[in-house]
């Protein structure tokens, strides 16, 4: 059984060649990079007409998509996790990152972070422990890449496999997903095929960070699916050999429900054992179990229980 461990990209859906020795074989590759395209770093272009015309804010959203808005006089005008208030005189901005500045004439104001994360992440390892009180991953309702901001997790959904096959996963770096769900489609791999997600992304060298859920049973989440599925939980000790810790999902055509819990998550066996630590989740797989047969699958409402 291959399994792949993403810790830092280029590209979200760069796909590299890998050669396996045996099941234990892994290839070890960059995270989703913390350019605007890929829904990092985002530079809020904010221009202010210091008379009564109004002002006008352009955003580069995380698809790298503009978004243009106006308003006049005094008033206010959110876009893409920008909130600009125009005055006559004065202009104010507030970006993810919780930036602020305060001017009379043009503005430009560079957030750290996602442009739809404003609570936290993404600056270096700081998301905190999960508390418990918002415990959805995300419900891919805002179709983007990126994970749902609760708690101060940032992270972007990728996908994975080798170079004989085609994949299609939405929403992927800008890629619409359709109803609020994750769809991957795919065939013709030999050896490997997946998407995963990090939770505690560091925009600052582009890599997943150990992410505390010690405050949780287990991983949730509905999916259809008409193979079956291992999904697997990363963790910096099993990053090595690949032997990270995994459930089988069954397929099921008419979808579940489906709960892994932690207690019941096990190592495959081909690698070094090592000791299982929900504080130090580097990130979430779900890895076609035979990857040479095609494959269809709709993920949704990922969260903690």
């Amino acid at each position: 059984m291959h399994i792949r461990t993403i810790s830092s990209a280029a590209t979200l859906l760069a796909v590299v060649a890998v050669g396996f020795a045996g099941c234990a074989a892994e290839e070890t590759t960059n995270s989703p990079s913390s350019s605007a395209a890929d829904g990092g770093p985002v530079t809020s272009s904010t221009t202010g007409n210091a008379t009564a015309a109004g002002v006008t804010t352009t955003v580069n959203t995380a698809a790298a998509n503009s978004t243009s808005a106006s308003a006049t006089g005094s008033g206010t005008t959110t876009g893409a996790g920008v909130t600009t208030t125009g005055a006559a005189a004065a202009v104010t901005t507030t970006g993810a990152g919780a930036t602020t500045v305060t001017s009379a004439g043009a503005v430009t104001t560079t957030s750290a972070g996602a442009a739809n994360n404003t609570t936290g992440g993404g600056a270096s390892c700081d998301a905190p422990p999960a508390a418990g009180t918002a415990p959805i991953i995300d419900d891919f309702e805002d179709n983007d890449h990126i994970i749902s901001p609760n708690e101060g997790r940032l992270g972007y959904w990728y996908e994975y496999g080798d170079s004989d096959g085609t994949q299609m996963t939405a929403p992927l770096d800008g890629v619409d997903g359709v109803g609020g769900v994750l769809t991957s489609e795919g065939s013709g791999f030999t050896e490997y095929v997946g998407f995963g997600v990090d939770l505690n992304n560091d925009n600052a060298n582009q890599e997943p960070c150990e992410y505390d859920a010690s405050a949780h049973t287990g991983i949730q989440f509905d999916i259809t699916s008409n193979t079956d599925v291992l999904f697997q939980v990363a963790l910096p000790t099993t990053v090595g050999d690949s032997d990270h810790y995994g459930i089988s999902v069954p397929a099921s055509a008419a979808g579940t429900t489906f709960k892994a819990a932690f207690a019941d998550l096990a190592q495959g066996g081909w690698g070094d054992a090592a000791t299982w630590d929900a504080s130090a989740i580097l990130q979430l797989q779900w890895q076609i179990a035979d990857p040479t047969a095609a494959f269809n699958i709709t993920l949704d409402n990922v969260s903690f229980y």
